[in-house]
């Protein structure tokens, strides 16, 4: 028997594309907020400096948080105004 797929609005995470690299995926808030971890950067494992996953199961007009907890940028364009580029289908 096929196991029965969460319920919607209950997040799945993937990163298993090139170039994907999210680590892990915990849910800290029950269905709206998820602290993230990235893997390092290929060539220097010492930073983190940028994100590329996916998200499935979303609900319609489902708000998310994603805390990035291990992102190695400090000084960073996001507190001048930029954000993360979201594609939604």
């Amino acid at each position: 028997r096929a196991p029965k797929p969460p319920a919607k609005g209950k997040l799945t995470f993937h990163s298993d594309f090139e170039c994907g690299n999210l680590a892990s995926a915990e849910e800290i808030v029950s269905g709206c907020e998820w602290d993230l971890a990235l893997r390092p950067d290929t060539n220097n494992p010492k930073y983190r400096v940028w994100f590329y996953f996916g998200v499935s199961n979303v609900r319609r007009k489902q708000v998310a948080i994603f805390n990035l907890t291990n992102f190695s940028k400090s000084k960073s364009l996001y507190r001048d105004g930029m954000t993360p580029l979201v594609r939604s289908t």
